[in-house]
């Protein structure tokens, strides 16, 4: 049977007997929401754990808007919606809009908003800190002074599946207003504690940002679960923990998929762009759902790759060819944030093999990352039914990054 794959901006075809077709697992309904501002003014004025937009940000606020989606027109769309709403409770010239892009598209969509003038600033263009009372080991948490002195503060951030975090949202949004000393320590606790299957250090990181947001004051929070293509499918409004639940119970009811069993081949697409942009990010795919595939078994990971491996930290930690167990001594000594994924794929690569469907130079693909790589699927496909037998049982998940695969417990 012929199953289609996305592709960059494509698809792309995978061959698969039906007899050897274990399962297909992909998230529910995707659809992108018609009617987005009327969405948008549904989940502010209805939110959870708090009082609605209009009544949570008073006359005299100085507002900032903070937002890390993406820089496509959905996200625009959405954050000039919102921009919007507040323009009807207080003067343009209180509110502040804040990108975490560095991406002057951000400028020209939302510099002139009904007619008012809006401040736009790029969170790169915004390095002033402030201390808070607030440590993690020995080291003061400083956050970005503009955000901090605002009277009321919106975090508007994209909700998915992430193999270190468990979630992304907004408090992972907050993390990048925190100064850089304080992001790569907590992120290096979290990864230590991930390599050691040990959940407690991204809960220890979570409640942390936890008392920070508390700490700050007025905080509202919109988490927007994405689709295939980028654009918003839900929008969850409220206060931060309150509606990062909602947002967290709507992917384990509608994206998390369960398997009967762990198959010997797995073919797992990153969901094509924007998520299968640069190796680094692709990756998540497979991590997201390994569990779908046995031990000694195969992945063939179906990412473009149009922007190459994407992180400089993790080519330079592959680069360094140490042997996984010396590779897990240096993040704890010397870690920086992208270097996890150098270790993430080193511990694959003794597990299971990995092919990659792409348009990246072998140079990198092989020499650099040592990936097994094919300008096809079924080119892939038929190298690891090669390699594990013709009658190997196949999983395929095609959008990868929006997807948790887990397989059903044994009874």
């Amino acid at each position: 049977m012929e199953i289609w794959i996305p592709y960059g901006s494509t698809e792309v075809r995978a061959g698969i007997r039906t007899e050897s077709l274990a399962g297909l697992a992909e998230p529910g309904d995707m659809e992108p929401l018609k009617d987005l501002p009327s969405e948008v003014n549904r989940a502010i004025n209805n939110p959870s754990g708090t009082a609605p937009l209009g009544q949570f940000v008073e006359r005299d606020d100085r507002v900032m808007v903070f937002s890390d989606l993406p820089s496509n027109t959905s996200s625009f769309e959405l954050v000039n919606s919102i921009v919007l709403e507040l323009c009807n409770i207080v003067p343009g010239d209180n509110i502040t809009l804040m990108w975490r892009q560095t991406d002057p598209q951000s400028k020209v969509h939302t510099e002139s908003i009904g007619g008012m003038n809006i401040r736009t600033t790029d969170l790169g263009r915004s390095s002033s800190t402030i201390e808070t009372d607030l440590t993690v080991g020995k080291k003061t948490i400083k956050i970005n002074s503009e955000f901090a002195n605002a009277s009321a503060k919106i975090l508007i951030s994209s909700v998915s599946f992430d193999p270190v975090w468990g979630y992304t949202g907004c408090k992972g949004s907050l993390l990048s207003l925190l100064d850089e000393e304080t992001r790569i320590e907590i992120h290096r606790r979290s990864v230590g504690s991930y390599i050691e299957k040990d959940p407690s250090g991204p809960a220890e990181a979570m409640k942390t940002l936890d008392t920070l947001t508390a700490s700050l004051g007025r905080s509202f929070a919109i988490n927007v679960i994405p689709n295939k293509n980028g654009d918003a499918e839900r929008i969850f409004a409220g206060a931060p923990e309150e509606s990062l639940v909602e947002s967290q119970r709507f992917l384990e009811k509608s994206h998390k998929v369960e398997l009967e069993k762990s198959s010997d081949i797995l073919i797992v697409g990153a969901g094509g762009r924007p998520y299968d942009y640069t190796l680094h990010s692709s990756l998540n795919a497979v991590l997201l759902n390994r569990g779908a595939v046995k031990n000694d078994g195969a992945v063939i990971l179906v990412a473009e790759c149009a922007g190459g491996y994407g992180d400089e930290n993790f080519r330079k930690w592959m680069s360094r060819g140490e042997e996984l167990k010396s590779l897990k001594s240096m993040l704890k000594k010397e870690y920086e944030v992208g270097s996890e994924k150098a270790y993430f794929l080193r511990e694959l690569h003794e597990q299971i093999r990995i092919y990659l469907v792409s348009v990246m130079p072998d140079y990198y693909a092989r020499n650099i990352f040592k990936l097994r790589t094919s300008r096809t699927v079924d080119g892939a496909l038929e190298s690891a039914l090669r390699a594990l037998g013709k009658d190997s049982s196949v999983v395929v998940v095609p959008y990868g990054a929006l997807t948790r695969t887990h397989v059903k417990p044994k009874t």
